[in-house]
């Protein structure tokens, strides 16, 4: 804390949402996408962003992961990127 005013922890944190099928002996290894998602005050809209992307990428050919970037933020969106990362592995 620097005359009152408090630092962010980091100036760039980055919090992954993962979905990744786990694949049997038989079947073939899946390519996996990752979607790297910038966010600076994003509060209002992660969730939809996120809920996009997911919908977007289920059930397609491939599997996916989601890394978020939080560059920073001064509103909420740490707190709902943490929010997503605990709810991740669906």
């Amino acid at each position: 804390m620097k005359n009152g005013t408090e630092e962010p922890e980091s100036s760039c944190q980055e919090i992954s949402v993962k979905k990744i099928c786990k694949k049997g002996r038989n079947q073939a290894m899946r390519e996996l996408l990752s979607v790297i998602v910038p966010c600076y005050n994003e509060g209002a809209v992660i969730e939809r962003t996120a809920k996009a992307i997911v919908d977007t990428c289920t059930g397609r050919a491939f599997d996916f992961e989601i890394i978020f970037v939080n560059d920073g933020s001064k509103d909420d969106t740490l707190a709902f990127l943490k929010k997503l990362a605990g709810r991740s592995e669906k």
